[in-house]
């Protein structure tokens, strides 16, 4: 019994030494694909095409025009993209209008319980509303300050941002 035990503390001890080494692999891994990043050198990733901007395996365009908010997502979509789903607080802080701009998002509301969802039909995991009304009405924009709100969807006073999946 006591050889046992000692046999399975030997094994236990490899185990975990071997989980180190993959954990080590990993985090190897992970460094190079950021550092490739941040070097500009995306060599793992293919480029954003022009005037599109990437971001955590997303290319994202910023209009220079103003739309509502259906051409502007039929304008996403001409570009095989949609208009900007927000998942993460680092996506929102990237996305930030450098200028006091609105943009629209893909965040409408659905009828017939009222629920805002992005265009790919989930609901938000990460939300960012300016304050309770802000989301009284049907379609989302980000606003200057980097907070939500909504307004009619035929107003044609927002930019907006499109975004695609980054070709890795």
């Amino acid at each position: 019994m006591q050889e046992d035990l000692k046999q399975m503390d030997i094994q236990f001890v490899q185990g975990l030494a071997d989980a180190g080494h993959e954990r080590d692999i990993v985090w190897g891994e992970v460094f190079r694909q950021t550092e490739a990043v941040r070097a500009g050198n995306e060599s793992s990733c293919e480029p954003c095409h022009e005037n599109w901007t990437a971001f955590q395996g997303s290319c994202y365009q910023f209009s220079t025009q103003v739309l509502s908010w259906f051409k502007a997502k039929d304008h996403c979509t001409e570009k095989g993209a949609h208009l900007v789903i927000i998942n993460s607080q680092a996506e929102q802080k990237f996305l930030n209008p450098k200028e006091n701009n609105g943009y629209w998002i893909g965040l409408r509301k659905q009828y017939p319980k009222g629920i805002h969802k992005w265009q790919d039909g989930s609901v938000p995991t990460f939300i960012n509303w300016r304050d309770t009304r802000s989301s009284h009405y049907d379609c989302a924009f980000l606003m200057g300050s980097g907070s939500w709100s909504s307004t009619t969807c035929y107003a044609h006073w927002y930019h907006w941002i499109c975004e695609k999946p980054q070709v890795c």
